[in-house]
């Protein structure tokens, strides 16, 4: 799509020297005429112009997204001008941009080659992600209602315990079903990143929520699970849900890894000159005698990794995740 005639000349005379993939060009040259082309099927490609007449920067790049969902899309720019322009429409799902000054037949070729091969990537991946959602909600879904089954059994005082972890199982299906349904709606949605809700979070209340889930597997390593929170510790400003994320991978860690006998403490600290009056507080996890090495992290496509253990590296992600 390209309203400048000769532009589109150019394009076409440019991509009639391609032969290996070779392109038929189809040109139009505004939205409407677009919209009414895409109608007709046959397109394997788009290759547009951002700023037109009838439409201009990234809402033309989204017309022609909802209009042709599972077609890549190339952006052509003008210059170092609208060289951000190009960055953010590849951000917001774009396959590529291409300066018009830099229009070569081989290489406007290959671009448009390359696009749709991503695109065919990209395709697969939501498939397989589809797959990963239904192979892992069904045993969950099936796990719950067996476990909802044993709940309603557990009356008596003699299965006081059995009912206390069959509702910390329950709980942790529940987690897992969601972290499920964020993976896969942040996969979709073409980011891969965490979504960090902030709000007023009572770090301290959060903290013996969660150490209480692991109170029996400590008990029957032989650890103890002391908990320290000072008593008008102000609110924090976080995601409750990645606070929890993060406090259940640490304690999990402590509890592998520290000896019969140790302890695994947790603490909610007030930051600040003034701790019981800090505008913000952080939870801290500490195992006894756990003597592990420290190993760098390592960056690998904004993963972080760790060499010992990869939860950590999940830790410290959400953590730094603002």
């Amino acid at each position: 799509m390209e309203d400048n005639p000769a532009d589109a000349k150019l394009i076409r005379l440019a991509l009639g020297e391609a032969r290996n993939p070779a392109f038929e060009v189809d040109w139009v040259r505004d939205v409407p005429d677009a919209l009414r082309r895409l109608s007709l099927d046959g397109v394997d490609a788009i290759l547009t112009d951002l700023s037109l007449p009838s439409s201009a920067g990234l809402d033309t790049l989204k017309t022609l997204q909802s209009a042709a969902r599972g077609l890549p899309l190339v952006v052509l720019t003008r210059s170092d001008l609208e060289s951000s322009l190009g960055q953010e429409a590849v951000q917001q799902g774009a396959q590529d941009y291409l300066d018009k000054k830099d229009l070569d037949g081989r290489v406007l070729a290959r671009v448009l080659a390359f696009a749709i091969e991503r695109k065919e990537i990209d395709r697969l991946r939501e498939d397989f992600f589809q797959n990963i959602n239904h192979e892992l909600r069904t045993p969950l879904t099936v796990a719950t209602g067996f476990l909802r089954c044993l709940l309603d059994d557990a009356s008596g005082p003699s299965q006081a315990k059995q009912r206390r972890i069959l509702e910390i199982l329950m709980r942790n299906i529940g987690y897992m079903t969601q972290l499920v349904e964020e993976f896969v709606e942040a996969t979709r949605a073409g980011t891969g990143k965490l979504v960090v809700s902030p709000r007023r979070t009572d770090l301290g209340a959060l903290m013996v929520r969660t150490i209480e889930e692991f109170r029996i597997v400590a008990e029957e390593r032989g650890l103890t699970l002391p908990a320290r929170c000072p008593a008008g510790l102000p609110p924090a400003l976080a995601d409750p849900k990645r606070c929890r994320q993060i406090l259940f991978n640490l304690i999990a860690n402590a509890i592998k890894f520290t000896p019969r006998g140790g302890r695994v403490s947790l603490a909610a600290l007030g930051t600040g000159p003034n701790a019981r009056h800090a505008p913000a507080a952080m939870p801290s996890v500490g195992g006894c005698s756990c003597r592990i090495p420290w190993r760098p992290l390592r960056c690998t496509s904004g993963w972080w990794v760790g060499r010992r253990n990869p939860s950590w590296a999940l830790s410290r992600r959400c953590t730094y995740r603002r």
